[in-house]
């Protein structure tokens, strides 16, 4: 079997598949040849390499967010700018029409 581009030893093939780690357990040890050694051993390095591989992809997933996170929160604080100008400006238009209101009553 392979896994991304990994040759899984056949006795490996049910946890693999399975995705889960408990059935090596079930595997009974026994002495390996030199072709079987050289298998576990290459499964084991690209094994590393993926899991390292995953961790930096990670780590830039993290750093992605953060920055995002970021600008979120930057434009947040300009639209609640925005929007508290816009209140002031809407208020002063409430206050000038209700002063020209009170004018044009009293006239």
């Amino acid at each position: 079997m392979k896994l991304n581009n990994l040759n899984v030893p056949g006795e490996l093939v049910p946890a693999v598949s399975a995705g889960r780690g408990e059935l090596v357990r079930l595997v009974s040890p026994h002495p390996l040849s030199a072709a079987e050694h050289k298998a576990y051993l290459d499964l084991i390095g690209g094994l590393i390499e993926q899991w390292s591989e995953s961790h930096r992809d990670a780590g830039a997933a993290k750093q992605e967010v953060r920055v995002l996170r970021k600008r979120l929160s930057e434009g947040a604080a300009c639209m609640r700018k925005t929007l508290s100008a816009l209140i002031a400006t809407a208020s002063a238009e409430d206050a000038e029409l209700a002063s020209l209101s009170a004018g044009e009553n009293t006239a």
